[in-house]
């Protein structure tokens, strides 16, 4: 996972800006992952190689759990490499699933 920031296409040179699978952006107060290294298109399109981590989704890049999440949440564990996601079950525990 690489936390790139706000997505832009250009960079400050005016050079398209490229993305790598995994790469972590946030579009319109939304945070997107990169499901590809080639043809990335604009983050709002279908099919464009980005997957929308989820309305109100929070994405968390630490090497503990992070405290104070909601289902849906994205935590990326930087001491292992694992991406988990957070569901709740039916009585109201949270837990982690490795995606």
């Amino acid at each position: 996972m690489n936390v790139r920031g706000e997505y832009q296409e250009y960079d400050e040179n005016g050079e398209p800006v490229q993305y790598f699978l995994d790469d972590v952006v946030e579009y319109n107060k939304k945070t997107y992952v990169a499901t590809r290294s080639e043809d990335l298109g604009h983050p709002i399109h279908d099919d464009s190689g980005w997957f929308l981590l989820g309305p109100g989704a929070s994405f968390f890049r630490t090497d503990y759990e992070p405290m104070f999440t909601k289902e849906g949440d994205k935590w990326f564990d930087t001491t292992t490499g694992i991406m988990y996601t957070r569901h709740q079950q039916d009585d109201g525990v949270l837990f982690w699933i490795e995606t």
